[in-house]
């Protein structure tokens, strides 16, 4: 499946290795069993520097968003179209597709944390309402996001819809 483009954060550390791939317990989060997966989307498992920027949520932290649900980090990719795709895995099993990219004033995004924003890729054009659990969820993950170590190949909205104007960004969930 694909799902189209004031909270808490309880801490916690997970496995990691220095320079490169996640390792371990934290990597089983981010990277998908089905690797053809990846492949079929365009999408490479995140690389330890781009989950970074996912602060707690990479290393197994948990989330609440302001309706009371509760969201682990359940698969994070690598920068792809300028924006970092990854899945959130609600406590009773729903999933969330959101997208970080850089913030921009003139198409703003439910999350913002300084210079990063949270998309929810649901295929808008801002002209319908974004699912308000999907929202909240976005604003909970800009709470912890860490945004110097945001890559800088990240865009803002307008910078991928210039460069690719028909572009669908899907996110398998």
């Amino acid at each position: 499946m694909a799902l189209g483009i004031g909270s808490a954060a309880s801490l916690a550390i997970g496995d990691r290795t220095s320079g490169g791939r996640l390792r371990g317990a934290a990597a089983e989060r981010l990277v998908p069993s089905d690797e053809s997966v990846l492949g079929s989307h365009g999408l490479e498992a995140a690389t330890t520097s781009t989950a970074n920027v996912l602060g707690p949520l990479a290393t197994g932290g948990e989330i609440t968003a302001g309706d009371g649900h509760r969201y682990t980090l359940g698969t994070a990719f690598d920068v792809r179209h300028g924006g970092i795709p990854f899945v959130l895995v609600r406590a009773d099993g729903v999933k969330v597709a959101l997208e970080i990219l850089r913030f921009d004033p003139a198409r703003p995004a439910p999350g913002r944390n300084g210079t990063l924003a949270v998309h929810v890729p649901n295929r808008g054009d801002g002209a319908t309402s974004t699912d308000e659990s999907a929202g909240l969820a976005a604003m909970a993950v800009a709470s912890v996001l860490a945004p110097a170590h945001a890559p800088r190949s990240l865009e803002t909205l307008a910078e991928r819809c210039a460069r690719a104007p028909l572009g669908t960004f899907d996110v398998p969930a």
